[in-house]
């Protein structure tokens, strides 16, 4: 039998197949694995708008009155962002571009330029 020390794999051939095989570690990585992204996504768009990806794309989100996102907005727009069926809206409002987690949350995504890239990114120093 295979141990790690303080929790045996019983009879299973790996963690991996541990955790699939017990539901309560099943939906308890889960769960981590949401907060972890919603937490990652909340605490670059409060620090600054941007993800380290939507830096490289100068993809910037803030408020409609072009404030920054607080912390229940930013969990928010990330947990209705989780949906993905909300970013279908942007093809059918053409006009506006928004998706629906920046119709919830009164948000809008700002295509940058090099220049208001790189004075976001040096604010943060």
């Amino acid at each position: 039998m295979l141990s790690l020390g303080w929790y045996s794999l019983g009879g299973h051939e790996d963690v991996s197949a541990l955790i699939q095989a017990t539901p309560a570690l099943y939906y308890s990585r889960s769960a981590l694995l949401i907060l972890v992204a919603v937490l990652f996504f909340a605490y670059f768009w409060t620090k600054s708008g941007q993800t380290i990806g939507m830096r490289a794309w100068r993809l910037k989100v803030q408020n409609t009155d072009g404030s920054l996102l607080s912390w229940p907005q930013a969990i928010l727009r990330s947990l209705t962002a989780l949906l993905g069926v909300g970013n279908l809206l942007v093809l059918i409002d053409v006009k506006h571009k928004r998706a629906l987690q920046d119709l919830v949350c009164q948000t809008e995504v700002l295509i940058l330029t090099k220049e208001e890239n790189k004075k976001v990114y040096d604010s943060l120093d």
